[in-house]
């Protein structure tokens, strides 16, 4: 059985890249922030705020916007979601690709093949990134978040020997020969 993991921050188009190998491979999709609905039931945020604030916004339980409290946010969230996706695709019998912003390289490169998906050129990053997003303050601060959280997952995967798929400049061709 196959299991292919794209992550990296909002905007980079792991979804996107995602979906379409997966249907080019035939093979199922799951986007793990889907799970957070389901761990969210009967808590609240008081007392869980990391099950219900998405990576690029929990840098505000931290404080004000900077590199520190953007990544002590997402390793909040990181710490809260990752351990339920895993339980969740360790159930799942089949061959898969599986996205998220918030797992846990170290952990699901156990499973299978983990890729970052980036997109080094900000500009790039920054249109991809409010394809759904409504421009606002608050939303151009989650940007600033997602450009800190790369640079620290760039430097994470270094350490972990995963490949990094930059989606400002590769092709999804590229990808898909990496998975096969």
């Amino acid at each position: 059985m196959k299991k292919i993991f794209l992550y990296g921050t909002p905007g980079s188009g792991k979804t996107t890249i995602g979906q379409k190998i997966a249907d080019d491979l035939d093979l199922d999709f799951f986007e793990l922030d889907d799970i957070r609905t389901l761990a969210q039931k009967g808590k609240n945020a008081e007392d869980s705020p990391f099950l219900f604030y998405y990576t690029t916004m929990a840098w505000q339980k931290f404080g004000e916007l900077n590199r520190e409290t953007a990544i002590k946010g997402f390793l909040a969230v990181r710490k809260e979601m990752s351990d339920r996706a895993l339980k969740f695709i360790k159930n799942k019998n089949m061959s898969l690709i599986a996205e998220s912003a918030f797992l846990d390289p170290a952990k699901f490169s156990l499973l299978g093949n983990c890729f970052l998906v980036v997109c080094k050129d900000e500009l790039v990053h920054h249109d991809c990134f409010f394809v759904h997003r409504k421009r606002s303050d608050a939303v151009e601060k989650q940007f600033v978040a997602a450009r800190y959280i790369d640079e620290f997952l760039i430097d994470e995967v270094r350490k972990l020997n995963i490949e990094i798929f930059d989606n400002s400049s590769q092709k999804i061709e590229d990808l898909k020969n990496l998975i096969k």
